[in-house]
């Protein structure tokens, strides 16, 4: 038996590489997705992107884009590309924010020594929603 095969296969820290350790965020390189919750799997009109967030995390992107908008009556807050119906009555997609960030989490809880850039666009007012809603009930 080598000393190797003593070793638990652990992941590698920082993204993983030992090397981004000790660096600020601002000088790491992400590779990321553009609207991330906009994709096929996701069922949206005209995606942005064919595989959902979670894969896209699970393929190593770190750097996440997001947008949030109010899509009205029962729906509300909600993730989508700026809005949730074409002419008032045609759906384009949205994913409920709850789940999203709750799958993030979910992802970091799974690879604590991973960093996630998460950018949002916020449109129509919905920052305070998105917070307090949102982010701030996510255990």
């Amino acid at each position: 038996m080598t000393s190797s095969a003593l070793v638990p296969d652990l992941p590698l820290p920082c993204n993983g590489s030992p090397a981004l350790c000790n660096l600020p965020v601002t000088s790491v390189l992400f590779p990321g997705v553009h609207n991330a919750m906009s994709s096929e799997a996701d069922g949206f009109q005209a995606p942005n992107n064919l595989l959902g967030l979670e894969d896209a995390l699970d393929a190593g992107i770190r750097a996440i884009q997001l947008d949030s908008c109010d899509c009205g009556g029962s729906l509300g807050l909600q993730m989508c590309h700026g809005e949730c119906y074409f002419l008032g009555f045609i759906a384009l997609g949205h994913r409920d924010p709850r789940t999203t960030f709750a799958n993030i989490k979910a992802f970091l809880d799974d690879n604590p020594r991973e960093v996630i850039v998460i950018d949002l666009q916020v449109s129509d007012g919905t920052l305070d929603a998105l917070y307090y809603d949102v982010l701030d009930t996510i255990p």
